[in-house]
């Protein structure tokens, strides 16, 4: 039995695998690839990443503690906004943050600098250094003032507790 997988950015061709990386014969690579990108993770995080605008916003560059939670577990943590998306419910943020500002401040402030887009073209072809990338994040923004990251994790209870 073949699986059939229609491009998440055209909806109209299959997309292929050309022993390389996978394409779409409609489409231009990035763009395709962007859209490949949103179209897996948590289910829910997709649906909130699609709407317009966030429900809410948080200060980019400003430090905020918060509980994350996933699979009933609940931990304690940190994060900074870095960038929203213009057009979407979409953002980029670290956890860890408290810990990323002691120990790696010249990368967060370089990091800091990236539009949206630029993270986004960052994430999706693996330019991001090993040491901060895995805490660089995309997430949605829920209507209970909660942020769903790209893997389900749920971050909410928002305190903000200082400037960079």
């Amino acid at each position: 039995m073949t699986n059939h997988y229609i491009c998440p950015n055209c909806e109209k061709e299959e997309y292929f695998f050309d022993g390389e990386k996978l394409k779409c014969p409609n489409c231009d690579q990035m763009a395709f690839e962007k859209a490949l990108y949103l179209s897996e993770g948590n289910y829910q995080f997709q649906s909130l990443a699609k709407l317009n605008v966030p429900f809410f916003r948080l200060d980019c560059g400003e430090i905020f503690t918060c509980i994350a939670e996933k699979d009933n577990r609940t931990e304690n943590t940190s994060i900074i906004p870095i960038a929203y998306a213009e057009d979407s419910n979409k953002l980029f943020f670290a956890f860890e943050a408290e810990k990323l500002t002691k120990e790696m401040p010249k990368m967060l402030n370089e990091i800091m600098t990236k539009t949206f887009s630029e993270l986004f073209t960052l994430k999706i072809n693996f330019d991001f250094h090993d040491d901060i990338g895995y805490m660089v994040v995309i997430g949605a923004s829920q209507e209970d003032n909660s942020i769903i990251e790209y893997n389900g994790y749920v971050f909410k209870n928002f305190s903000k507790i200082n400037s960079r």
